[in-house]
């Protein structure tokens, strides 16, 4: 449990020395919450009370479904921008007649800013000359102990760049991890066509007419999903990688001549 709000009920008409029986109904929520405590019984010393409580708003969808004092909510939620909210009512009865149940007005609260927004950043490792590269990427304000989808959104490239993965997922052990990919410039289009795996899509751009005209480059960046949250993509920085001899053609496109039997030069 987190995000911990703390409510206080004032309670008017109460007759000294009677004994009361409280509980808290949700009434409309879109995230799980939970009170705490649910429900009690109090003797009132006067004609008025207090009950307090305080209200956890869960870090995940999934992360309270066993807890005691979860409330029923509409998974409906969440649109980029949206904040989760609980309401919630107070409902409490004297012993000696359970049958007049007086109800408070509803309690509505918003979880504003409550949960953390992830951060990726990744190097921009500009012009690179090794054939396979090290790309660090480091991933912030993650919920422990939570499953996060993550995948490539290829952007540019003028020749193959094929990397380790291009989607998958990653477990946050703690609130910052860093997932380590590793990529690089494929030595003929031929070896790295578009739609293999792992290779990012590319389109050559042939200049020839012009001097050096050709620079192996792409670019690229990471796209993160948080299962609770399946309609918000958090994206990183774009990498710019350009190559540097790295590739044993020197980046110029092959073409391929088939010498048929019988034929004369």
């Amino acid at each position: 449990m987190s995000n911990p709000i703390d409510i206080s009920a004032q309670i008017n008409g109460l007759i000294p020395y009677q004994k009361y029986n409280y509980f808290f109904n949700g009434i409309g929520s879109n995230w799980p919450t939970i009170v705490n405590p649910l429900s009690g019984t109090f003797t009132a010393t006067s004609s008025s009370g207090r009950i307090d409580a305080t209200v956890y708003f869960c870090l995940s969808r999934t992360g309270c479904l066993d807890s005691d004092g979860l409330l029923p909510y509409n998974d409906c939620l969440c649109n980029v921008g949206d904040n989760p909210f609980s309401k919630i009512q107070l409902s409490f009865y004297s012993v000696d007649d359970s049958t007049n149940i007086y109800k408070s007005d509803a309690i509505r609260l918003v979880c504003s800013g409550c949960f953390p927004v992830l951060k990726i950043e990744i190097p921009n490792t500009g012009i690179i000359k090794e054939k396979e590269h090290k790309i660090d990427i480091n991933l912030e304000n993650l919920t422990p102990n939570k499953l996060y989808n993550y995948s490539i959104e290829p952007l540019s490239s003028d020749w193959p760049f094929s990397l380790s993965s291009t989607s998958g997922q990653i477990f946050a052990h703690d609130k910052t991890e860093k997932l380590t990919l590793y990529g690089g410039f494929c030595a003929t289009t031929g070896s790295c066509p578009n739609g293999q795996i792992g290779v990012i899509p590319y389109s050559i751009k042939n200049n020839a007419g012009t001097k050096n005209w050709y620079k192996t480059e792409t670019s690229f960046r990471l796209l993160l999903t948080d299962p609770d949250f399946s309609t918000i993509i958090y994206r990183s920085n774009i990498v710019n990688i350009r190559c540097l001899d790295c590739t044993s053609t020197g980046g110029h496109v092959g073409v391929g001549v088939t010498i048929t039997e019988g034929s004369s030069c």
